[in-house]
């Protein structure tokens, strides 16, 4: 799934994927990037209740995984760059970029749709 939460007045949503076993009690796995957009950094975390979290807006699935594709994007999350600028001016890219070139990456390997990359890509907000 991709993951939507609220941020501060005025800040964009917050974008995170998040594998998890459906029905399962147990959580699942968190893939984003945090922290200023000038120097953003991966964390991952397991056993995670993330549709439950407080700031928690919406979510929208992109396939269902068998457990070799869940390998799939635990790879590719963790070797996809986090955004950073030289300085507050030169900010292009945020969560929601890093999370797009994700998608993007899983659709080549056949995980998700090029259609559902699309769309996720016109709900970006400026940064």
């Amino acid at each position: 799934m991709v993951v939507l939460e609220t941020q501060s007045e005025g800040e964009p949503n917050h974008w995170s994927l998040f594998v998890a076993r459906e029905g399962s009690g147990s959580g699942g796995s968190v893939y984003q990037v945090t922290g200023d957009a000038t120097y953003m950094t991966r964390k991952f975390d397991d056993g995670v209740q993330h549709l439950s979290s407080e700031s928690y807006l919406t979510s929208y699935v992109v396939a269902y995984l068998d457990e070799a594709q869940a390998g799939v994007v635990r790879q590719i999350a963790t070797q996809e760059p986090p955004p950073w600028a030289h300085n507050r001016a030169l900010v292009t890219e945020n969560c929601q970029g890093w999370t797009v070139r994700v998608l993007r990456r899983l659709q080549s390997r056949g995980i998700g749709t090029l259609e559902f990359v699309q769309s996720m890509e016109a709900m970006m907000q400026p940064v």
